[in-house]
């Protein structure tokens, strides 16, 4: 779920989103992250999902 607390929200380094961005460019187009019948994820996007993670 999305966290609710302003506090718990945290600038992602750089450095570690090139690291995200590259791993999400080796996924192929369409590529759905597994998830519990019936369940979605909230972001749109392989590099958005990681984030959220």
């Amino acid at each position: 779920g999305r966290m609710l607390l302003p506090e718990l929200h945290v600038e992602v380094p750089a450095d570690r989103l090139a690291q995200i961005e590259a791993t999400a460019a080796e996924f192929p187009e369409g590529y759905d992250f597994p998830f519990v019948d019936g369940a979605r994820p909230m972001t749109e996007g392989a590099v958005e999902q990681m984030l959220a993670r």
